[in-house]
């Protein structure tokens, strides 16, 4: 399998063979891996190709590969040391190293440093094919071989590793508490990561502990958001990554339940492991071996959220991983939209206030048009009174004085009857007020102001007032104006000693008024 560190996935190399057990594996040149099987030989695998797995030289029993220089590389086999070309496709056996039970191979200053079963740590000079054996071991098993940046060479036998520097000649072994190691690699500053059989352990000379036991996994994966998976596949996934690399968890304000499995992994003991969490500064939760971790509703912020794997035999906690949870504001909460509402609020008490000063403006406008119609009117009443006597003078003597007069009289009453007109659609343009009131009062109230100007034409106006005290709904300003003209035409159009009838009826579903006068024939007016 291949590790990528970006994503935190294993990519898994699948093969057709039915034996899947490699022994070995050696970078030959940059992007190619050659994979020693052990039934099956070598094989080349290809990153840039996908992974492709190309079979090469059929050789049974290889245990490790080394690579020597450019040209070539060295296989450690159950039968001896082979040497492989793979550009002219060749295997070579060193005569000198055949019959060897090979477990490691290490190449360090020209020198082939090979652990072997039975013949201890052996080196070997390809230059004169010369060969010796590392006798201060005392042990005739090396399981693994290799270096650090010291020029020391490490190794391991049967229940003990050893460390032995090349410069100096000095030697040193220590207990590996019983395990096996079968394999080995500098991390740098005193740090080895160390294969064994029963997992991986990480060995640090600076601690007082040769052989340290560390749980070298602690993995968040299976992350599923309002009950559904995701992954970085998934359409509009919060992760860029795969989780498990995923150093802060972006979240939307509707995606805030959730929930992952936090998985601890001890490769050097086999207990039982129990998980407990928290957000912040909160109490840890109780331990528990149920490793899903559970969000419900979590509020818009920013979290630290941690977890840590304990020992169910003594419950200390031996692993921890944290990670930065971030669930964004919704878009409404937002700096920028109350920023908005900010600006919305001022535009909107602009508004207000411009519009309570038209309001007020308007008002006064009304104010004064009423003013203005009630002038005009009572303008009117005297003109038409002032009219009256001067046309029946104009009839007796037939002055052209009072002919002029009566021109100027009537062109006054016509502009402020126009005046009048105007003023009331501006006051009023295509409104009823409608209110209720009492038939009778209205009609009296409306005939008193024009009943002077009747009665200098010695016409009679008379009603009946029946039925007695009926309420109608109507627009009193509108009415009265309506009534008075009519009342004016029908006095104007009569001559002297005439009568007008003023009638009305009601009922639960409409009012009438009628208009009769008695002069040149039958007229009648209904509304």
């Amino acid at each position: 399998s291949c590790f990528h560190p970006s994503t935190g996935l294993w990519n898994r190399i699948v093969t057709p063979l039915p034996c899947q057990m490699y022994t070995a594996l050696c970078e030959v040149k940059p992007g190619e891996i050659c994979a020693g099987n052990y039934v099956h030989g070598l094989f080349f695998i290809r990153k840039k190709s996908n992974y492709s797995v190309t079979p090469y030289v059929r050789i049974s029993g290889v245990n490790a590969l080394c690579r020597k220089d450019k040209d070539g590389f060295w296989i450690g086999t159950d039968e001896g040391v082979f040497f492989y070309c793979p550009e002219n496709d060749s295997i070579v056996e060193v005569k000198r190293l055949s019959g060897l039970h090979i477990h490691a191979l290490h190449q360090s200053d020209d020198c082939l440093y090979i652990g072997t079963e039975g013949n201890g740590l052996m080196v070997y000079h390809p230059e004169h094919e010369q060969m010796d054996t590392v006798a201060a071991l005392g042990t005739g098993n090396v399981y693994a071989v290799w270096s650090d940046d010291s020029r020391r060479l490490m190794g391991s036998s049967d229940g003990f590793a050893f460390s032995l520097d090349l410069v100096q000649h000095s030697y040193y072994r220590f207990l590996s508490k019983g395990i096996r190691i079968t394999s080995g690699t500098f991390l740098g500053n005193g740090r080895y990561i160390l294969g064994t059989y029963q997992g991986a352990i990480e060995y640090d000379k600076q601690e007082a502990r040769p052989l340290r036991k560390a749980c070298l996994g602690f993995y968040l994966d299976e992350l599923r958001v309002l009950d559904k998976e995701v992954t970085v596949e998934t359409e509009n996934s919060p992760l860029k990554k795969a989780l498990n690399c995923t150093a802060t968890l972006q979240l939307e304000h509707n995606e805030n339940t959730f929930s992952f499995t936090a998985t601890a992994i001890r490769y050097t003991e086999k207990q039982d492991i129990a998980y407990s969490w928290k957000l912040d500064h909160t109490d840890w939760s109780a331990p528990s071996v149920d490793n899903r971790i559970r969000f419900s509703n979590l509020p818009p912020g920013e979290y630290i959220f941690s977890v840590r794997a304990l020992s169910i035999d003594n419950g200390r906690p031996f692993a921890q991983r944290n990670m930065h949870i971030i669930i964004r504001q919704p878009l409404w909460k937002t700096g920028g939209a109350f920023l908005c509402y900010g600006l919305l609020a001022l535009m909107l008490g602009s508004l207000a206030v411009r519009s309570w000063f038209v309001w007020q403006d308007r008002n006064l406008s009304r104010e004064q048009v009423r003013l203005f119609v009630n002038t005009t009117r009572n303008l009117c009443l005297p003109l038409t009174l002032i009219k009256v006597p001067l046309e029946y003078l104009y009839e007796k003597s037939s002055s052209e004085l009072v002919s002029n007069v009566l021109q100027q009289i009537k062109g006054v009453n016509n502009l402020l009857a126009e005046l009048e007109n105007i003023s009331r659609v501006s006051a009023a343009p295509g409104r009823l007020s409608l209110a209720d009131y009492e038939l009778s009062i209205f009609l009296k109230e409306t005939v008193a102001r024009i009943r002077d100007y009747i009665s200098e034409k010695d016409i009679m106006l008379r009603w009946t007032e029946e039925p007695a005290f009926a309420t109608v709904c109507l627009d009193k300003d509108k009415m009265s104006a309506i009534l008075r003209n009519l009342l004016m035409a029908f006095t104007d159009s009569m001559d002297r000693g005439g009568e007008i009838l003023l009638s009305t009826s009601c009922n639960n579903q409409k009012w009438e008024l009628r208009l009769e006068s008695e002069d040149n024939g039958f007229l009648k007016k209904k509304f």
